[in-house]
Order: C-alpha cells, then sequence, then structure tokens
C-alpha cells in the first residue's frame, strides 16, 4: 500500500495511484501517474519534470524512484542511474494506463482508484483521455531513454537502431536482425555466471541461452555489455523437468525421443501446445530476450507416434514467428532443412547442428544468399580440450570444402555436445564460459 498521506496528496492533485508488480523481480516501483497532457511524473517523495535530451527524446529529471522492497516490507528512494530501471518503470506505467484506458486490469496490479462521481475532471472520458496522453508520454520517455542514455554501450542492427531494450516492451519499428557471419556462443547446460557488468569470455556478439535456466538479470547485464541473448526452449517437445510441465495434456504427447531421456514429441497443432508457447514466448519478452530459438520443430523427420508433417511444421514455425513479433522478438529457425523455403521469410536466422558431419551444409545457403545468419554447431569426438580439436577436424569442419561445401559464412562453433561452456572457432581459438556448477 502507499503511505497514506502521500496516497492522500496524490489524489489532492489529481493523480491516478499506481501500484505494478514486476514478475520475477525482488523489488516493485509503486508511484503515481499524474492526469495530464503536460507532464509526467513519479511521485511520492519529490516530484520530477520533463527534461529534453539530444533528438528531443524525454526523459525523467531528476530520476527518483520510490520503491517497495518485497524482501523487508519497506518503502525506500532510489537515485536510478541506470537507464534500465527508468525504462522498466515507465513500461509499466505504460501497461497500467493503457489497461486502465480500456477497463481493464493489469496482471497483480489493483484496479486504480475510482472517485466518486463529481467535477468533469473526475469523470470517466476524462480519466481515460488522461490515461492514454500518459501512455503516449511514457512511450516517449521509453523510447528516448533507450535510444539516448543506453546509445554506445552495444552494437547496433543492421538497420542502424539498437533493439529494444531487456523487457521494456517498447515497440521499435524493426527486429533484431543479425546479420551473415555474426560471430556467437551457444550454452544450455547451466546458467551462465558472469560479471557485475556483464563481462563474459568469449565477447562474442551473440549469446544462445537457455530461457528458462538463466534470470533477467543476467539478460539485462549482457544487453547492457552489449551482447544480444537469443533464448533457448524447446518448441515441440514435451520436458519432464521444466516449470510448466504439468501444463501439457497426454494426449497431446507422442513417443520419446531417441537418446534425449524425459522427452516427448508434442502435437504441434493443439491449441493446448500453442498456448503454453505463447505464455514461452511472453517470459522471454519478459526476460529481455532480443529472439528466440524454438527447438524441436522437426519432429515430422522423426518417429513421432503422432503422424506430424512438414505441413504442420511449417504452421508451427509461422505461429512462433508471429506469436514473438508481438513482442519485437525475431525466430530463428533450428534444423529442419527442408522447410526452409517455407518459412525464409518469416525468421531472422538459423540454428543448425551437425550440417558439415551430414554434409548437409549446402541446404541452409538459402539463409547466406538472403542475409541472414546460419548458426552452425557441429559436435567432434575431440572436443573439449583446451588445445582444440585435432588439426585434421579442423579442417573438415571449417574449409568449407569436402563434408563442409556450403559453409561459407556460416557462424560456426564446435561445441561438446552437452553444451557446456567450451568452445573452439574456426580460427582455432579456444574458450571456456563460466558457468555454474
Amino acid at each position: 500500500m502507499l503511505d497514506a498521506a502521500v496516497k492522500a496528496q496524490s489524489q489532492a492533485d489529481g493523480m491516478i495511484p499506481v501500484k505494478a508488480f514486476t514478475a520475477g523481480a525482488p523489488l516493485r516501483p509503486v508511484g503515481c501517474l499524474r492526469r495530464g497532457f503536460g507532464a509526467s511524473t513519479v511521485t511520492g517523495v519529490r516530484s520530477c519534470d520533463l527534461g529534453v535530451l539530444s533528438g528531443g527524446a524525454l526523459a525523467l529529471c531528476p530520476p527518483w524512484l520510490l520503491i517497495r522492497d518485497r524482501r523487508v516490507g519497506k518503502d525506500r528512494l532510489i537515485f536510478v542511474h541506470e537507464p534500465w530501471e527508468t525504462k522498466r518503470l515507465s513500461i509499466l506505467l505504460l501497461l497500467y494506463s493503457s489497461d486502465v484506458a480500456m477497463g481493464k486490469q493489469v496482471g497483480n496490479a489493483p484496479e486504480a482508484a475510482r472517485p466518486a462521481r463529481g467535477p468533469w475532471w473526475r469523470s470517466k472520458k476524462f480519466i481515460i483521455a488522461a490515461a492514454v496522453a500518459a501512455a503516449l508520454i511514457i512511450i516517449a520517455l521509453a523510447v528516448g531513454l533507450g535510444v539516448g542514455l543506453t546509445r554506445g554501450k552495444g552494437g547496433q542492427d543492421d538497420q542502424g537502431e539498437e533493439p529494444r531494450p531487456p523487457g521494456s516492451g517498447v515497440n521499435r519499428t524493426t527486429l533484431y536482425k543479425p546479420k551473415a557471419g555474426t560471430p556467437w556462443q551457444i550454452i544450455l547446460s547451466k546458467p551462465v555466471k558472469l560479471a557485475d557488468d556483464g563481462a563474459v569470455t568469449p565477447r562474442t556478439e551473440v549469446y544462445d541461452l537457455d530461457m528458462f535456466d538463466n534470470d533477467a538479470d543476467s539478460f539485462v547485464r549482457l544487453y547492457n555489455a552489449g551482447i544480444k541473448v537469443i533464448c533457448y526452449f524447446s518448441a515441440g517437445t514435451y520436458e519432464e523437468w521444466r516449470s510448466d510441465k504439468d501444463r501439457f495434456d497426454q494426449a497431446d504427447m507422442g513417443k520419446p525421443l531417441d537418446d534425449w531421456p524425459g522427452e516427448r514429441w508434442l502435437n504441434v497443432s493443439s491449441p493446448s501446445v500453442r498456448d503454453i508457447m505463447k505464455e514461452r514466448i511472453k517470459l522471454a519478452a519478459s526476460k529481455g530476450c532480443l529472439a528466440i530459438d524454438p527447438d524441436n520443430v522437426d519432429g515430422y523427420q522423426n518417429d513421432n507416434g503422432i503422424g506430424l508433417t512438414s505441413e504442420q511444421a511449417v504452421d508451427f514455425v509461422k505461429f512462433l514467428s508471429d506469436e514473438a513479433a508481438a513482442y519485437n522478438m525475431s525466430t530463428g529457425l533450428k534444423n529442419a532443412a527442408d522447410i526452409i523455403h517455407d518459412v525464409i521469410d518469416v525468421v531472422a536466422f538459423s540454428v543448425n547442428e551437425q550440417c558439415v558431419e551430414n554434409s548437409e551444409c549446402e541446404s541452409y545457403s538459402p539463409f547466406i544468399e538472403a542475409g541472414k545468419p546460419v548458426f552452425n554447431i557441429e559436435y567432434p569426438k575431440d572436443a573439449g580440450s583446451t588445445r582444440g580439436v585435432s588439426a585434421t577436424m579442423s579442417t573438415d569442419i571449417c574449409s568449407r570444402r569436402g563434408k563442409s561445401k556450403g559453409a561459407n559464412k556460416f557462424s560456426t562453433v564446435i561445441k561438446k555436445k552437452n553444451l557446456d561452456g567450451w568452445v573452439e572457432y574456426c580460427d582455432k581459438k579456444v574458450f571456456t564460459t563460466d558457468i555454474f556448477s
């Protein structure tokens, strides 16, 4: 609850009390959104005026916020020196304001206080208009902070514009679109261990990480260090260890996967399965992923036990892509070479396993021709040594001849099959990213 005196003063000043929760975070912002067209304030201790950054971007100045720490149950005043924190508050207020305008309630957040009927400024129409106006102000604020305050902290996409800040949900005119040849690292075995400033080895442009295992704070720190995060989850299989495992219906499950205990193929056309995937994509967005890597969409190529077809796979990939795009995230195609031509227009990259070993790299060349990366993983038996794989194996994988014909401009990594922190690149450099045990 807001302090009674603050709440009373807020109502007297014509403000809408706001209490918004941040899922998974230990802190929740509380404050007030002014009813007005010319100002936006977060108040309770001191008010803030709208400042102007270069290019006309709006920003709160000074950025004082009243925060309730759920760990101790007390309010405390903080000075927000990290753009991410201010942007998170902005989007929470934006979501709250827009839903108030639609007459909805925001997740765990209570409805705004509804004054008794009285003067015109208390009318429902005025509140709706004010909420919409405030939402527009906050959009400008969030975009301004994203462009103005984080500029220079990382690389830019191929449109010359930084992708949206993690978890902000700010609409952008373009999705994250990595270029062909973009260097990367993939770790799925354990959560990645980062320095406070997001420093990680190797410092490469993209990290593909397990969406469930890594927390939002890790994604934020990577983003602020200039690293793009692709979030991995299995879209086409049931995994018995996932936190949402009890939501799956037995009727939607097929045969177990060979060599992967605890996994079963899923009916990707099932409305129930798709609803679960919607929630996973929503979770990826809330954690700050710039793209998703949905695995196991190629069940039709396997003995799945439920009659999956390539047509179902195409429709499923398009569904995943559309859902991710609603949160301004791009989508990759995992393996599934024979549906590339059907989905290449709706995916931003390929994640391929073992095209060299299977002599099928040429099948993925349409991505390179379209300027999109092929993130290629090879799993040779001698991977894992501090010296790297043998010279012969390195040549086989990286020469772009013989079995690796057609892999020109592929973003190839040599990995152990458990996808831990060890990685070797085609320049023969070997790194081990620090992960939790």
